[in-house]
């Protein structure tokens, strides 16, 4: 079991904030994390925002990628493509990428996905850490 896991343990998601050089929130979004050599599929991540630490959490719209090769990709929030940003490269962004460490309102909640070698994994939980 513990062959199996290898590439699933290298896949991960969390919230980021995209802050330019006066550290003002410029956008948010996620960044998904695949530091394996080969690609995984059908990725979905849950996560839940409020706008004020005060706001209950709401859940946000799934995010899905059909394909996340090797690297760290970023969606960012929009009112098109079922409330998420097409994925790009972290490398292209301008910005400096920070990601959400204290906030209990915006988190990534669960992560599925299936591995190089069809296999399906998914972490759950706030801090996701068990496959």
């Amino acid at each position: 079991m513990r062959i199996e896991r290898d590439q699933a343990s290298q896949i991960s998601a969390w919230c980021i904030a995209l802050v330019d050089n006066d550290d003002q929130v410029i956008d948010r979004g996620l960044l998904i994390h695949n530091s394996s050599s080969t690609p995984v599929y059908d990725v979905e991540v849950d996560s839940t925002y409020a706008w004020r630490s005060t706001d209950e959490p709401k859940p946000r719209s799934m995010f899905r990628m059909g394909v996340l090769p090797p690297g760290d990709f970023i969606t960012t929030v929009t009112s098109e493509y079922d409330g998420w940003s097409f994925p790009d490269s972290r490398e292209i962004f301008e910005l400096k990428v920070r990601p959400v460490t204290k906030s209990k309102a915006w988190s990534v909640t669960a992560l599925r996905f299936t591995d190089a070698q069809g296999l399906p994994w998914g972490r759950t939980g706030r801090y996701l850490g068990r496959l």
